[in-house]
């Protein structure tokens, strides 16, 4: 089925006089992750995995993450590695994320704490 027919099937799930419009709605994100901005992206020569050096001044230490992670997100230096509360890893270009998250200092409400 051609990209008409596609549009016409889902048209029938629409709700009768619902406007559609090409522009998808917007969401403010509200989440604490965990994140830092990456200096190196280093393939092991096994491609088993990677080495991901953090800016100098980061206070975090180079740590590795699976081949997986690097298929799946291609992380470049400049963009920042992420980790979610439910420890899904992503990575994030730098101008998407500094202007989406700013840095958590002091204490975290109690609903973002580890257990």
């Amino acid at each position: 089925r051609g990209r008409a027919g596609a549009h016409e099937a889902h048209g029938a799930a629409r709700a009768e006089g619902e406007e559609i419009v090409d522009e998808l709605p917007r969401y403010r994100s509200h989440k604490v992750v965990q994140a830092v901005k990456l200096s190196e992206v280093n393939v092991f020569s096994d491609r088993s995995g990677a080495c991901l050096i953090p800016v100098a001044g980061s206070g975090v230490r180079p740590f590795d993450v699976r081949i997986a992670y690097i298929e799946k997100h291609d992380p470049r230096p400049g963009g920042y590695y992420v980790r979610y509360e439910d420890g899904y890893e992503s990575w994030s270009p730098a101008e998407a994320f500094e202007s989406g998250y700013t840095l958590v200092t002091g204490t975290l409400p109690a609903e973002h704490q580890s257990a």
